[in-house]
């Protein structure tokens, strides 16, 4: 029983680590996945790509950061973490939106057709920074309650 015990303790003291991992390697994905159709030109506004990038980039960045003062031994506070991961959940919330906008007006444009394999990556990039934004709001939860 206290073995237990001691093993959902251990989870629950590393889950704010790990689920900084599954962030990191979500939004590398996500990152990596929309580079070619927004290369090609494929996004309706140079802004909007911007923005998108900027969001996952500095997502990214954050989490690095977050990572590596871990593996240096010093502490997060609790409230700038907070912070931090809802912001990115927010922000990538509306970037994934953006994707799918810009995917959804390429659908239906009678002017371009782009090619069936950049539009998948541009629909699976939407997809995974959805997946990213829940996994802020989820660190969020976890460390409002745990933190």
């Amino acid at each position: 029983m206290a073995n237990e015990k001691s093993l959902k303790e251990s989870l629950l003291a590393a889950s704010p680590f790990l689920i900084k991992v599954v962030e990191i390697i979500l939004g590398l994905t996500s990152i990596c996945l929309i580079i070619s159709p927004y290369s090609s030109r494929l996004h309706t506004s140079t802004g909007r790509a911007g923005f998108v990038y900027s969001a996952l980039s500095g997502a990214i960045l954050v989490d690095l950061l977050i990572v590596v003062s871990h593996f240096l031994q010093q502490k997060i506070p609790k409230k700038p973490s907070l912070i931090v991961s809802c912001w990115y959940g927010v922000m990538l919330a509306i970037a994934a939106g953006i994707i799918f906008s810009d995917w959804r007006a390429l659908q239906f444009a009678l002017q371009v057709r782009p090619s069936k394999n950049r539009m998948d990556l541009m629909i699976s990039s939407a997809i995974t920074a959805t997946l990213t934004s829940i996994t802020f709001f989820a660190d969020f939860v976890l460390t409002f309650r745990y933190g």
